[in-house]
């Protein structure tokens, strides 16, 4: 049996709780107790393969949880990002998900390391949730391609992969499965419904060119980067990639910073190739190496990124 699935399995132990029971007409359920779990997808990787890493945090209604900061590393991995997702809030209970993209880099045996996370109530106490570190097996794709004899080049993931199939094998009697079963419909009503509020706003709102959402990502970060410095890195990172992308077709949302220096610069790009991977550099030092980058230093890379997008965006010829 794969130690992942075995592993994800054992998380609806855990989550459990996230399906509030029935209560009579008229009644209120009541609120959820605090539980968290970790959600690995694809549970199987190949070299190259892309997972998705959701932390999910279920909590009595009006609690607040802190951002959750990504591992400084993980053992065969590159970290690409980090992203925090939409509070899904009703009466008995709030669901706090954070969404992490690594990619598989070496073929073995590793693990996802263990996470604490902060709950700060409404009387501003603070509780603290251990999640448990999980496993991750890599192997090669060899055998997914017999004949090929030449190297590959690098490829970018799909934008919204598919959703995997997640029929495990009952481990632990029947009561343990339909545990497992009542988290998996949970999140995947979840993903559901925020994929249909997503949908109704951008038919609600037209999209702001890329340039502005990714100024107004900068200025963001920089008014938290003192209270959060990590996760205002975070954000200007994902906001420069993803600026690029649309701006320059080239997969920068994909590829690491150290991948993106061994490409040529797309075309246009030339004179911004340079100091994006400079200013994504310095990102990263913070993302993944706290406190080694001051604030004031962090500031600084901030300023030199929104200078950046005004120079890069379409916009700039006309001003």
């Amino acid at each position: 049996m794969n130690p992942s699935r075995v592993a994800w399995l054992l998380l609806g132990v855990l989550g459990a709780g996230c399906e509030v029971p029935a209560t009579p007409e008229g009644s209120r359920a009541a609120p959820a107790s605090l539980r968290g779990a970790v959600i690995i997808e694809p549970p199987d990787l190949g070299v190259g393969d892309v997972a998705t890493v959701e932390i999910t945090v279920v909590t009595p209604p009006e609690h607040r949880v802190r951002p959750v900061r990504p591992p400084r590393e993980v053992e065969g991995f590159w970290l690409l990002d980090s992203e925090p997702l939409p509070i899904t809030r009703d009466d008995s209970r709030w669901v706090h998900r954070t969404r992490i993209r690594a990619r598989a880099r070496e073929i073995g045996e590793f693990s996802w390391p263990a996470l604490r996370v902060e709950v700060e109530t409404p009387e501003q106490e603070v509780e603290e949730l251990d999640l448990e570190g999980r496993p991750l097996s890599v192997r090669s794709v060899e055998t997914r391609f017999p004949d090929r004899r030449t190297p590959f080049s690098f490829r970018a993931p799909s934008e919204r992969p598919g959703e995997q199939g997640l029929l495990a094998p009952a481990v632990g009697g029947a009561g343990l499965a339909l545990a497992a079963v009542a988290l998996v419909g949970a999140v995947r009503r979840i993903r559901r419904n925020r994929r249909a509020v997503e949908r109704e706003r951008a038919r609600a709102a037209p999209t702001p060119p890329a340039w502005r959402a990714a100024q107004a990502t900068l200025e963001a970060a920089l008014a938290t980067c003192e209270e959060t410095p990590e996760g205002a890195a975070d954000a200007a990172a994902a906001a420069l990639r993803h600026f690029f992308a649309q701006r320059f077709a080239v997969a920068a949302r994909s590829l690491t910073t150290e991948e993106l220096s061994a490409l040529e610069p797309p075309l246009g790009a030339d004179e911004h190739w340079p100091v994006l991977l400079e200013t994504l550099a310095s990102l990263d030092a913070v993302r993944f190496r706290p406190g080694r980058e001051g604030v004031p230093a962090l500031r600084e890379t901030l300023a030199r990124a929104r200078q950046l997008v005004a120079t890069a965006a379409p916009e700039a010829r006309w001003r």
